[in-house]
């Protein structure tokens, strides 16, 4: 992923993934599987940040989560899901 700051001030958020055959219910639950990680993106630039998912059955459906919230504790900032099928090693 690469987050574009362009709101004129540093951005500070906490990144959230989760991962599965399943769907996830509520999207928008902050509480994932995975620990919150701090992304800083400084005004006018950009910044990676890299996950993974790791699925146990070939061909089998996954769903893989990615929640932006502000460090502050505020609402979502912006809560993504991608879909596909867990290909063959």
């Amino acid at each position: 992923m690469e987050f574009i700051n362009q709101t004129g001030g540093e951005l500070h958020l906490e990144a959230y993934s989760d991962c599965g055959p399943r769907v996830l219910l509520p999207w928008n639950d902050a509480a994932s599987a995975s620990e919150p990680t701090p992304v800083t993106v400084p005004a006018g630039q950009a910044t990676g940040w890299g996950d993974s998912c790791t699925v146990e059955q070939i061909r089998d459906r996954f769903f893989y989560e990615l929640d932006l919230r502000g460090q502050d504790g505020n609402e979502p900032k912006m809560n993504l899901v991608f879909t596909g099928l867990a290909p063959w090693p």
